[in-house]
C-alpha cells in the first residue's frame, strides 16, 4: 500500500515540474512586448530634462543632439517622432517659428480617441514645462509602423 502512495507522489511532482516548465517557457517566449508607450515616455523625459538642464541655441540640430546625447540614427531607425515648441498655444497643430525642432510628422494622430485601441497609430507622450519665462511643450511618439519587437539580452 505504501509503495502505491509513493507512485502518486512521484507522478504528482513530475506533473508539477512539467506545468512549471511549460508555464515558464510560455511566459518567456509566448508573447511579444508592447514598447511604444515606454519608448515615447523615455524620449520625452530625456528631451525635457535636457532642455531644462542645458542652454540650447536652436540654430542647428547637431547642437541639440550633442548636448542631449541623443543619437539621430537611433531615432530614425526606431520610428520615433518628436516635436519641441516654445510659447505655443497648441504644439500639435502649430507651425512656423514656434516649432523649435521636429523629427517625423503626423502629430495630430496623438490626439485621436481611437489611438488607445488601434495599433496603427503611434503612442505619444506630452510634457509642458517652463524655463526662464518661456513655456516649452515636448511631444514624443513611438513606432507607428512596428508595434512590437523582441527583447534582446
Amino acid at each position: 500500500m505504501g509503495s502505491y502512495f509513493m507512485y502518486f507522489i512521484f507522478f504528482f511532482l513530475m506533473a508539477l515540474i512539467w506545468v512549471g516548465l511549460t508555464a515558464g517557457t510560455y511566459m518567456f517566449f509566448g508573447s511579444e512586448y508592447e514598447f511604444r508607450q515606454i519608448d515615447a515616455n523615455i524620449l520625452n523625459y530625456k528631451i525635457s530634462k535636457c532642455i531644462i538642464e542645458n542652454e540650447i541655441l536652436w540654430k542647428n540640430n547637431e547642437e541639440f543632439y550633442d548636448k542631449c546625447r541623443i543619437n539621430n540614427e537611433s531615432i530614425l531607425a526606431n520610428s520615433l517622432i518628436f516635436r519641441i515648441c516654445r510659447n505655443s498655444g497648441d504644439c500639435i497643430v502649430e507651425s512656423g517659428d514656434k516649432v523649435l525642432m521636429q523629427v517625423g510628422g503626423n502629430f495630430q494622430s496623438c490626439r485621436f480617441e481611437g489611438v488607445k485601441g488601434n495599433d496603427a497609430f503611434p503612442k505619444c507622450a506630452e510634457n509642458k514645462f517652463e524655463k526662464e519665462g518661456d513655456m516649452y511643450w515636448v511631444i514624443a511618439g513611438s513606432n507607428q509602423h512596428k508595434k512590437t519587437r523582441s527583447v534582446q539580452l
